[in-house]
């Protein structure tokens, strides 16, 4: 059963927010979403959920919730756009959002920024290699003979979390 007063504003069309602060809902998601782990998904890019400043820290304890019902010594890992304290002991780990890789400035703010987030509790951070903005065009970076990606990739093998993201086809 879902509980409906906290499914309504998703029905009339005010988003996906779901209150995961209660133990009702996270109950509620954690059965909707268990089957994924037996059909073989290990991992969550959770996004969207800056309406509360805790809304990432209960959307992973409903995750680890579901994950538990399936395979109780299994551990969970979920890549997120926020943060919040306690989300490191749940298995969560955090992105910083797009970078622009394009820019040389912006490779030499990044490994300070990391630091940053790691001394405030986020000790799994990484953020998006080889985007452009918001545009995730490895073009951009790669223009001029693909130095700046090469740097970039150098810079992300000391960052906890390392991922590539790009629109453009290899």
């Amino acid at each position: 059963g879902e509980p409906a007063a906290d499914l309504a504003a998703a029905d009339a069309g005010l988003g996906r927010s779901l209150n995961f602060s209660k133990p009702e809902v996270r109950t509620w998601y954690s059965d909707e979403v268990k089957h994924y782990y037996k059909d073989g998904i290990s991992f969550w890019w959770n996004e969207e959920a800056d309406y509360d400043y805790y809304g990432f820290y209960y959307w992973n304890v409903a995750l680890g919730q579901a994950l538990r019902l399936e395979d109780p010594h299994a551990r969970l890992f979920t890549l997120n756009d926020g943060f919040s304290p306690g989300m490191a002991r749940l298995g969560g780990a955090v992105w910083t959002g797009d970078r622009d890789a394009s820019s040389w400035a912006e490779l030499a703010r990044t490994p300070g920024m990391m630091l940053n987030w790691i001394l405030a509790g986020a000790p799994y951070v990484g953020c998006s290699i080889a985007t452009e903005g918001g545009g995730a065009s490895t073009a951009a970076v790669v223009g001029g003979g693909g130095e700046r990606l090469v740097r970039w990739l150098q810079v992300a093998t000391f960052m906890p979390v390392a991922r590539v993201r790009s629109t453009d086809l290899a």
